[in-house]
C-alpha cells in the first residue's frame, strides 16, 4: 500500500505504508491517498508562507491592542467569484485561521499585485479534497 507525502524540498513523493513512520505524518498532515491533492496542499501552503512573509518584510505588525481596537481595520486578499476578481477587504476584530492580515489597504492591494498569479490560481482552481475534483 502506498500514499503520499509533501517532502523539505517541496516535492511531492510516494511512500510505501511503514508504520511508525505513517503515523507521525498522518499526525502532521502530512498524508494524502492521492497525488493531486498532495500537489495542491504543498503548492497553497508554499503561497500562504510566501504571503507570511512578504508582509513581515514589507507591512507593519498587527498587535493583540490592535485586533481588540474594534475601529481599526485588518485587512486581508479576498476573491469575488461573481466579480471574479482580487480584491483587498478588512475585519475590525474578527480573525480567521490561515489568513493574513495587513495593516492597510495600499499594503494588502500591493500583495495581490506581488502574488495574483498564485492567488488567483488558490481561489479558482486549488482543491483540497478528493470530493472537490470535479469529473471530466
Amino acid at each position: 500500500m502506498y500514499y503520499f507525502n509533501i517532502t523539505r524540498s517541496e516535492t511531492v513523493a510516494e511512500v510505501e505504508c511503514n508504520r511508525r513512520i505513517d503515523e507521525g505524518r498522518y499526525d502532521t498532515g502530512n498524508y494524502y491517498s492521492d497525488k493531486t491533492i498532495a500537489e495542491n496542499n504543498a503548492r497553497a501552503d508554499r503561497l500562504q508562507r510566501c504571503l507570511r512573509q512578504w508582509q513581515a518584510q514589507n507591512d507593519e505588525p498587527i498587535s493583540v491592542e490592535d485586533w481588540n481596537n474594534e475601529s481599526k481595520k485588518k485587512w486581508f486578499v479576498a476573491y469575488s467569484y461573481g466579480a471574479e476578481k482580487l480584491y483587498a477587504d478588512y475585519y475590525y476584530i474578527m480573525r480567521l485561521p490561515n489568513t493574513i492580515y495587513f495593516a492597510t489597504k495600499e499594503k494588502a492591494e500591493e500583495a495581490i499585485e506581488v502574488f495574483k498569479d498564485e492567488l488567483l490560481w488558490y481561489f479558482t482552481e486549488y482543491v483540497q479534497r478528493l470530493d472537490e475534483m470535479q469529473n471530466d
